[in-house]
């Protein structure tokens, strides 16, 4: 399973000198060109694969972390991804990107209320000490 962009970026690496030597073998006349063919769909699929499991493992360990907004940025980029495939095949992949889209776009935005109505008590505190700090300070300047 892939975890990181690194460990992604290695396998494509991997997967690209795969398709080199698939190439260069066809080439050599060590396969035919149906071989080649067949091989090279196979590593293209596996390349697209490996894409949309970053994607999918980046957003997961976004969500655990509590980063909704992440996780909603790597879903977008899974989208372009495979819109920019432009393969009909992939319409279940693409919709299935989409829908765990609007549900870490709903926990940002749920995310981004609870830490508006934290931060607007806490703000509503800070002004209630700030209150009191003046009314010392006049009564003090006041008194003497």
């Amino acid at each position: 399973a892939v975890s990181s962009e690194v460990q992604a970026k290695e396998i494509r690496n991997l997967l690209e000198n795969l398709h080199k030597l698939i190439s260069q073998a066809h080439q050599d006349g060590l396969i035919d060109k149906a071989a080649m063919q067949h091989w090279s769909v196979v590593v293209r699929q596996n390349l697209v694969t490996t894409a949309l499991d970053m994607f999918q493992a980046l957003a997961r360990q976004a969500m655990q972390q509590g980063k909704p907004r992440v996780a909603k940025l790597q879903y977008e980029r899974a989208i372009a991804y495979l819109q920019k495939q432009n393969n009909p095949a992939q319409a279940e992949q693409l919709a299935q990107f989409k829908r765990l889209h609007a549900e870490a776009e709903r926990a940002a935005i749920r995310a981004e209320q609870a830490s508006a109505a934290d931060s607007s008590e806490l703000g509503a505190g800070l002004q209630a000490l700030e209150a009191d700090d003046e009314a010392w300070k006049k009564k003090a300047v006041y008194d003497d």
